[in-house]
């Protein structure tokens, strides 16, 4: 049978409106996630509901994607931003590293402490 055609038109019913609106936001943010993974592209989008409420999405953010829009100098070098995310990124992960080792220790000196318990 396969999908309807929907004649584009203003829906008429508010509530039919604001459904409207949220299911074709959400699939709108969806279509530029996907953009933005498969084809490693900067997207921003900002839609303000018929109730004048704002909805944003951005990758890697709505902030990094205006401000590299609106700055000349990142036009002429937009690496310098992914440079930059890049090495946050890695020290995050080394931070997050330093701390699961710590975990995996304090865990094993945890079961050891047990294990001496049960057994004395």
């Amino acid at each position: 049978m396969g999908r309807r055609k929907i004649e584009m038109k203003m829906v008429r019913d508010c509530n039919s409106r604001q459904v409207t609106f949220s299911k074709r936001r959400n699939g709108l943010f969806k279509k530029a996630s996907e953009l933005a993974t498969l084809c490693a592209a900067q997207v921003a989008i900002v839609v303000f509901s018929p109730g004048g409420k704002p909805f944003s999405f951005g990758h890697p953010s709505v902030e990094a994607v205006s401000q590299r829009f609106l700055n000349e100098d990142l036009k002429q070098n937009p690496h310098v931003d992914e440079e930059d995310g890049v090495q946050n990124l890695n020290e995050e992960l080394t931070e997050l590293l330093k701390q699961l080792e710590i975990e995996k220790k304090t865990r094993q000196g945890a079961r050891e402490g047990y294990s001496r318990s049960v057994y004395m």
